[in-house]
């Protein structure tokens, strides 16, 4: 099993409380982070990297008149086609603020390990 290197919001990494070691992810916050890393990629955006369509398609979530349950579906297939330690998404909702170009998206996510997970995350929809 791999071991994840904590971070904070700025990109710099924990250290324990004793301040002697870097701090380890916990496998529920590895997921969360797996997760909003990859709705911040957008589709098409890493293909030098990878073989795959590694990303979100953010047609959906572009232009005046986005169509809600649209926009959710396609993050939710993202999430679920790409990221095998999920097996479903029970409920998801997302709030567009048009002036800022940001899609604010809660989701209620099971893993196949019968965790379920609460994450609220921002994604741009500035291409």
């Amino acid at each position: 099993m791999s071991r994840t290197l904590a971070v904070d919001s700025d990109g710099n990494f924990v250290r324990t409380t004793d301040e002697h070691d870097l701090a380890i992810m916990s496998d529920v916050d590895e997921l969360i982070a797996s997760i909003e890393f990859l709705l911040r990629i957008q589709i098409g955006e890493m293909d030098n990297l990878v073989t795959d369509d590694t990303g979100l398609d953010r047609i959906p979530l572009l232009g005046k008149d986005v169509d809600g349950d649209e926009a959710l579906q396609a993050i939710e297939d993202c999430i679920t086609s790409q990221i095998a330690e999920v097996s479903s998404i029970e409920d998801g909702s997302i709030d567009l603020d048009y002036a800022n170009r940001v899609a604010t998206v809660s989701l209620v996510i099971n893993a196949v390990d019968g965790t379920q997970l609460d994450l609220t995350t921002d994604i741009s929809t500035n291409v």
